[in-house]
């Protein structure tokens, strides 16, 4: 949770990301890992939530739309993360 975190800071202030609360979001996120057996995907959602929670958006209920995908790289562990902003239909 904590390097989600410090990743997040600083790929959101190379960007210039900015969130209001009123915003919704998807995110997706692909977790490469070592084994079958290293993590649960329901805990990899959970786990980068509250980690992104506060940097890429205020609160991770604004998250409407949530993807997350495991699979196994033995040569190159990692969790890659795609946050989009939702437009609202209406506007």
């Amino acid at each position: 949770r904590d390097h989600v975190r410090l990743r997040a800071m600083m790929a959101i202030n190379a960007s210039g990301w900015r969130a209001d609360k009123d915003e919704s979001f998807a995110v997706e996120l692909r977790a490469f890992v070592g084994n079958a057996r290293t993590i649960d995907v329901d805990n990899v959602g959970k786990s980068v939530l509250d980690g992104l929670k506060g940097k890429c958006f205020p609160d991770d209920r604004q998250v409407v739309d949530l993807h997350v995908t495991k699979a196994i790289d033995r040569e190159r562990p990692r969790l890659e993360i795609v946050v989009r902003r939702l437009v609202d239909s209406a506007t």
